[in-house]
């Protein structure tokens, strides 16, 4: 009786630590861990046969009358690792949703409840896709605001001395983030190439953020030759605040997490303290009363 106790308070204890260390860590959880081992596999597991039968069902939908549908996911897709385009996405979305209407016709002649699967798969597979997709970009969209303090510090020193926005973006592209660097990359792809306008303009459409709107805003009037020192002087100050509320929020988010592993881990500990009190007065009350 003793010893399971002992295993049974030492299995809680273990747990909490676990839960503490993972909140305190940033530790990834079984379902994270799981849909990372799928990303890394998934090129070896994807059949040639389904990315033809896609192939043939994205070039069907991209000859019917929904072009407003299709710019509207578009830029949702920028930063899908999948590097699929619109027609391909809805493609995909379209097949899950047969083969569930599928199983939920043939699972209706033995369990007629089942039918109502049919009607309400389609709009759970589509909104559960379009939300992945859309926390995904949000995600992008942080971390280009996270990146974004910098980048402003630079181009207010780079104004002291140079007026021109390409070889500011050039400079700074090598101490950018993942996501920053690419979208600048692109930019100045665009300004070689075209108008500096439109391509910042297309900038801000792609990250889809009122930082990014901003910072586009100044780069616009140095274009136009206007001094805008002032300008991203307070826009890095509003920024930086920006981001610390952020992190304040994310603060708040992990306070709970924490306080729930931390109650766990002190009854943990109380469990163990009353459980050797009570082992001990058991064994001693054996000799005095034995």
């Amino acid at each position: 009786m003793q010893i399971f106790f002992i295993i049974v308070i030492s299995c809680f204890l273990g747990i909490a630590l676990f839960n503490l260390l993972s909140v305190i860590c940033s530790a990834l959880s079984g379902k994270q861990t799981l849909a990372a081992y799928k990303i890394q596999h998934s090129k070896q597991e994807q059949s040639s046969v389904f990315d033809k039968v896609q192939t043939a069902v994205a070039v069907w939908i991209s000859k019917m009358p929904i072009k407003p549908l299709i710019d509207k996911i578009q830029p949702l897709l920028e930063y899908d690792k999948k590097h699929r385009t619109a027609e391909e996405y809805l493609a995909g979305c379209l097949l899950k949703m047969v083969f569930i209407v599928l199983l939920g016709l043939i699972g209706g002649f033995v369990v007629p409840p089942l039918l109502l699967v049919c009607i309400f798969a389609p709009a759970a597979i589509y909104y559960d896709e379009y939300c992945q997709l859309k926390n995904l970009n949000e995600k992008k969209r942080e971390a280009i605001e996270k990146d974004l303090p910098s980048f402003v510090s630079a181009v207010l020193v780079s104004l002291s001395s140079d007026r021109d926005i390409v070889r500011m973006i050039l400079n700074y592209i090598p101490y950018a983030a993942f996501e920053l660097k690419k979208e600048l990359q692109i930019t100045v792809s665009d300004m070689q190439s075209g108008n500096y306008e439109r391509a910042l303009i297309r900038l801000d459409q792609r990250v889809c953020s009122s930082h990014m709107s901003a910072v586009v805003r100044g780069l616009i009037g140095i274009s136009r030759g206007n001094d805008e020192r002032t300008y991203f002087q307070l826009l890095a100050h509003s920024i930086r605040q920006a981001e610390l509320t952020r992190q304040k929020q994310k603060a708040l988010k992990v306070k709970p997490k924490f306080m729930i592993a931390a109650g766990i881990l002190l009854l943990s500990c109380l469990l163990l303290i009353f459980g050797v009190l009570l082992i001990d007065l058991s064994a001693k009350s054996k000799e005095l009363f034995g």
